[in-house]
């Protein structure tokens, strides 16, 4: 029995999901296969050990239906398998054909709640056959139902905690005006790939923004490092509100990289971590081998940077519920363009931390508004520093971002590092880097570590 006949054509495949269900195709592949071939195995050497002397009947509850019902088992246990890789290969084709990582999500979860129904019924049917053949007698029913931890993590939400167990979060330490602080960090892929990718978000945000890009291009063979930059996540506050700015990120962000122990790494920056990556990439003998730059650019008009910074300033100090607090981040972050509401929820789960007190407030230092006081906001332009960048660029513009001017990005393809400029329909700034063509595009660029 063999369910070669369902498996699709995906070899070819490039796309992200196409690599995802590649993936599934091969666990489920193998897992069945083993189990079908373990239990072929396991028959053969009972029967020829044992099966022809008194403890193979004895074994089997001393009748002489002893091997009859170890060869059912057997058969039970490879038409289980035949089922398993069929459904696996079924998923596989429906990922496929997933339109956005809300849709991927939900047909993986499918998979996943289903594959523990089969599960229960397949137990249950080995049971009853064992039970019939080892005891003579009716078979126990099967009462404590199984799920896979995979079922039960999806169950929760939205899969992300599923997602959490991929990746490792580590910790260095920086130092400003005397005093250290923690830079926290996640990381994805293998700790020892050659090639690494360090993705680091905006003003307001932390890593875990980059969980479905990390995913992708972990698949592809890189490491990536995702740091929650000083003041914001899990990382440490500045003792001075003062000195949260450019030069303390991009001074935090290369003893991050020393800490790695690479020499070079590429880099995808959103909003503020495109500004530090390209600060760094254009300092004399950079570490910065290609760069990804999300919405952002060396010239900054003052209206959108005060409205920025006005949501920060505004932002409430406590929110009663999470749903409160999702609320206010759709609002404020709609430009990030039209996302499905697990993917507002797993932004929101990262974005605020319980306040003690049955509340949450945000994730991140307060201080860090400092900087958008009034009177401190102006227009920015820093064309010589871009001007400096050697390295290749991809530039990624909302087609609505007023930060990121249609002319100022149409500027940066012409001077400096001529960057590639992609236009991201739906959205304004910055795109949020969770659908599946924006991630396409970053990982095709970038493309294969090896």
């Amino acid at each position: 029995m063999t369910a070669a006949g369902h498996e699709p054509e995906i070899s070819k495949r490039t796309t992200f999901a196409g690599r995802v269900a590649l993936q599934q195709l091969q666990a489920t592949r193998s897992a069945y296969r083993w189990m079908a071939e373990a239990a072929e195995s396991a028959a053969q050497v009972l029967e020829s050990s044992v099966g022809r002397t008194s403890v193979g009947p004895a074994a089997m509850g001393g009748t002489d239906r002893g091997w009859s019902g170890l060869r059912d088992l057997t058969r039970q246990m490879l038409v289980a398998s035949d089922t398993n890789l069929k459904a696996g290969f079924d998923c596989a084709e429906q990922l496929l054909r997933a339109s956005n990582p809300s849709e991927f999500l939900a047909i993986q979860a499918a998979y996943l709640r289903d594959q523990s129904q089969r599960s229960n019924q397949q137990i249950a049917d080995l049971h009853r056959v064992a039970g019939g053949a080892l005891s003579n007698s009716e078979a126990v029913p099967w009462r404590a139902p199984w799920t896979s931890p995979w079922a039960q993590a999806f169950a929760q939400g939205s899969g992300t905690s599923a997602i959490d167990k991929s990746f490792r979060r580590k910790s260095t330490r920086g130092l400003c005006q005397g005093r250290f602080h923690d830079i926290s960090y996640v990381e994805w892929g293998e700790p020892d790939a050659e090639r690494v990718v360090v993705c680091v978000h905006g003003l307001t945000r932390q890593a875990r923004d980059f969980d479905v890009l990390a995913a992708a291009l972990a698949a592809q063979g890189y490491r990536v490092v995702c740091p929650d930059v000083v003041g914001r996540g899990h990382s440490g506050w500045l003792k001075d509100p003062e000195a949260y700015g450019l030069p303390q990120y991009a001074s935090d962000m290369a003893l991050l990289i020393a800490h790695l122990g690479v020499e070079t790494v590429d880099w995808v920056g959103t909003s503020m971590g495109g500004m530090i990556g390209m600060a760094l990439a254009a300092a004399e003998g950079s570490p910065i081998r290609r760069l990804v730059v999300n919405d952002i650019g060396p010239f900054l008009p003052h209206a959108p940077v005060r409205a920025i910074g006005n949501n920060l300033l505004e932002a409430p100090p406590r929110y009663a519920s999470l749903d409160e607090a999702q609320a206010r981040l759709t609002r404020i972050h709609a430009p990030f363009g039209p996302l499905t509401e697990p993917q507002w929820r797993h932004l929101t789960e990262h974005s605020i931390v319980p306040d003690g007190s049955g509340g949450y407030r945000p994730h991140y230092d307060p201080g860090i508004g400092n900087a958008f006081r009034p009177g401190r906001v102006y227009d920015v332009t820093l064309w010589e520093m871009w001007d400096a960048i050697p390295c290749p660029v991809l530039l990624l513009r909302g087609e609505s971002s007023e930060l990121l001017l249609a002319e100022t990005a149409q500027e940066m393809t012409r001077r400096g590092p001529r960057a590639r400029l992609v236009t991201i329909p739906g959205c304004g700034h910055a795109p949020a880097l969770l659908d599946a063509d924006q991630v396409g595009i970053v990982v095709d660029w970038l493309g294969p570590a090896a």
